[in-house]
């Protein structure tokens, strides 16, 4: 196993390359997924009104069963059938934008809005919030799946040892200071 990394030094390419590409897992900074959002919204608005219906109704159909996903459950059969329609009308449509294979969006170094992760979560794409320095060696913090369902951050599952003080969380690399 193992896998490819692509980097964009010319983001007015994105689309054509993400087609051509076709990315498993696409790791950005905000401003890729607002511009991408924003270019959906724009063209769904300049869509005639029947087209502009559908699209809504599939992006609500995808966000209740979204609910379900999220948390690990099966999708019921009656929202499921209509996910399968607002699948192959739209939903698919949107995932092939990306090139058809992003199998999950993560999202890192400045706060994103909640509703372009509803979106691409409605989509069928898991979008994970994600943290990390160089000094951790990449990501040391993610949401959870059903983060975005449950409106908050459990930390009860932290153990206790993982805490510094009341305010902080101590990353600890041991590859990095073995003396700490």
């Amino acid at each position: 196993s193992g896998g490819v990394a692509y980097f964009m030094p010319d983001m007015t390419r994105f689309a054509e390359v993400a087609k051509l590409k076709q990315p498993t897992v696409l790791g950005a900074v905000p401003r890729l997924y607002e511009k991408i959002y924003s270019a959906i919204q724009e063209k769904v608005k300049t869509a005639p009104k029947k087209r502009q219906a559908l699209f809504n109704w599939a992006i609500r159909v995808g966000s209740e069963a979204a609910e379900y996903t999220m948390q690990g459950l099966p999708v019921p059969k009656g929202k499921a059938v209509k996910l399968r329609i607002a699948d192959r009308l739209v939903l698919s449509k949107l995932r092939a934008l990306l090139g058809g294979q992003v199998k999950f969006m993560i999202c890192g170094a400045a706060p994103i809005s909640k509703d372009i992760i509803d979106f691409w979560n409605a989509v069928g794409i898991p979008f994970y919030e994600v943290y990390g320095m160089t000094e951790s060696t990449g990501i040391s913090h993610m949401n959870a799946p059903d983060y975005v369902t449950r409106k908050r951050i459990d930390l009860s599952a932290v153990p206790d040892d993982v805490w510094a003080n009341a305010r902080e969380v101590r990353i600890s690399v041991w590859m990095l200071r073995l003396d700490y």
